[in-house]
This record gives structure tokens, C-alpha cells and sequence, in this order.
């Protein structure tokens, strides 16, 4: 377990860090063991002596933001509007660019096809490859992938494209345009973000490569 390794790593170089940081970091880091030696000294020196935070990671370590975009996307796959909303609101709290989120949850997205195609560590290793992944974040994701259908990743891509499209073209504000697509993405039928625009955006072709799912 990485979460697991990586507190056994920050124990030799004298710092703790707490569940949620160390989750952020794994998230962040993977199996990377340089990075993770590179990572933990950094963040020791900042902590000077108190326990790393899940805000020090996200502050310090780049890509742990995927960390919380992967806790939002399980909530939307679970279609736990709740939490979701809870998530995103942390994100935007955080500083975070609406079109920043839009941009790591699509890659989410594309993460899940994958991991819903996955068989085997082999699978995981070629599917990471071909999207510039590691095989961590697509056995990661395997868990909760088998709720997804192709469909339900298609739906979610027009509404994150849609939103990017409303934020752009000033359709509304960025919050309220973030807030309808997640909400679309949990389940809610009156939250649909595509209202905002003219016609619906493009359906996209499959590209080859792409696994089937469903």
C-alpha cells in the first residue's frame, strides 16, 4: 500500500504527516520512490516540526490536487451531490481555477474508461502508457470504475465541455456554472450545465485505442 510506505518513508526522515496528507501525496507521487524522497524533505523543512496537512501537499507537492479531483469524482460517481459540492467548494476555497478543475476532472473521466477496461497489472501498465498515466492511478481507479458505462462518460464529457464553453463565453458566472455540472454529473436532472449554451456541444468520435465498456 503506498499510503503505507510512504509513512514509513516520512518516519526515517523525521516528519508525520496526516491520513489526509499522506493520501494527497501518494495520490501526487504513485510508486515514484525519488520523487517521494524528493517530496518529503521539502515538506519536513516547511512543517518545521508540526504535522504535514493535506493543504501543505496540495501547497508544495506538484499534481496533488488530483488527489481531491479523484475524491470529487468518486462522489460524483456514487452520485453523492452532497459531498461533491462539498468538494469543489474546498477546491474553489483553495484558489483553484474553475477551468483548472474542469480540465482534471475530463482527464478523471478518461482515467475511469480506462480502469473499467482493466483485467490484469498488464492491462493497467499498457493503459497507462497510452494516456501518459501510471498503472497506481488506474488500479486506483478500478474499484469504483465498474459503475460507469460508456454512456455515462460521454454524458460527462458534453457537460464539462458545455461548462468550459458557458465560463468562456461569460454565460454566467464561474461558481454557478461549476456548481450545475457537478450537480448534472451527481444525477440532478434540472442542473443540466448545456442549458446554458446554444445547442448541445459536438459528440465526439471514439478515438482508436479507446476501450469499450459497458
Amino acid at each position: 500500500e503506498v499510503p503505507g510506505w510512504i509513512r514509513v518513508r516520512a518516519g526515517q526522515v523525521g516528519v508525520t504527516l496526516t491520513p489526509e496528507a499522506l493520501g494527497a501525496l501518494a495520490a501526487a507521487v504513485g510508486t515514484d520512490s525519488e520523487r517521494i524522497d524528493q517530496e518529503l524533505p521539502k515538506l519536513a523543512s516547511f512543517a518545521a516540526g508540526a504535522p504535514v496537512s493535506a493543504a501543505d501537499v496540495r501547497a508544495l507537492v506538484s499534481g496533488a490536487i488530483e488527489s481531491d479531483i479523484f475524491e470529487l469524482t468518486q462522489a460524483v460517481v456514487r452520485h453523492d451531490h452532497r459531498t461533491a459540492i462539498l468538494q469543489l467548494e474546498a477546491l474553489l476555497c483553495d484558489g483553484q481555477a474553475p477551468q483548472q478543475i474542469l480540465a482534471l476532472l475530463l482527464w478523471q473521466m478518461r482515467v475511469l474508461l480506462f480502469a473499467s477496461a482493466m483485467r490484469t497489472n498488464q492491462d493497467a501498465e499498457r493503459m497507462a502508457k497510452a494516456i501518459r498515466s501510471s498503472p497506481y492511478a488506474i488500479q486506483k481507479a478500478q474499484a469504483f470504475a465498474q459503475r460507469v458505462t460508456r454512456p455515462d462518460i460521454a454524458r460527462a464529457y458534453e457537460a464539462i465541455y458545455a461548462t468550459d464553453l458557458a465560463i468562456k463565453t461569460g454565460r454566467t458566472d464561474p461558481e454557478t456554472a461549476m456548481m450545475l455540472c457537478i450537480l448534472d454529473l451527481c444525477g440532478i436532472a434540472s442542473a443540466d450545465p448545456r442549458g446554458l449554451v446554444v445547442g448541445e456541444p459536438p459528440r465526439r468520435r471514439r478515438r482508436a485505442g479507446v476501450p469499450r465498456v459497458g
